[in-house]
């Protein structure tokens, strides 16, 4: 699932909001990502935004764009200093199939490697949804 530029735009502007709500420094990073589960579910992009101050981000992918047309908060544990655990949700993921459908991911974002393993969860259904990725810091 691909998303355009103006989707990447979008995502910006979130997390320029959030850097003007909170008064702290937000990193964004683009992730290349492959998919490694079956059933789809993942796209060959995402993007976290990171306020690591107020322990706060953003996600954005194709999965996201079709429910939602904009990015989205995910809840953001530290882990370690370089190592941050990101937990999402999304509801009315449309389906050729099945209609809407409710989805649940987690993703380890690891900001000094720039690696990024993602999995997820298609509730009612059996579909492996996992992934990893390398990302770059966006500038």
């Amino acid at each position: 699932m691909f998303f355009s530029t103006s989707g990447f735009q979008k995502f910006c502007a979130a997390s320029a909001f959030c850097v003007a709500a909170s008064g702290a420094f937000a990193q964004t990073y683009d992730c290349d990502m492959h998919n490694k589960g079956r059933g789809g579910w993942m796209g060959d992009r995402m993007i976290f935004s990171l306020v690591p101050k107020d322990v706060t981000g953003f996600v954005y992918d194709g999965v996201i764009k079709n429910a939602y047309d904009s990015p989205i908060a995910a809840r953001v544990t530290k882990r370690k200093d370089t190592l941050w655990r990101y937990k999402w949700d999304v509801e009315g993921a449309s389906s050729v199939n099945a209609g809407k459908l409710s989805l649940t991911y987690s993703a380890l974002l690891n900001t000094k490697s720039g690696k990024v393993t993602v999995n997820g969860i298609l509730h009612g259904g059996d579909n492996v949804i996992s992934g990893e990725g390398r990302c770059k810091v966006v500038k």
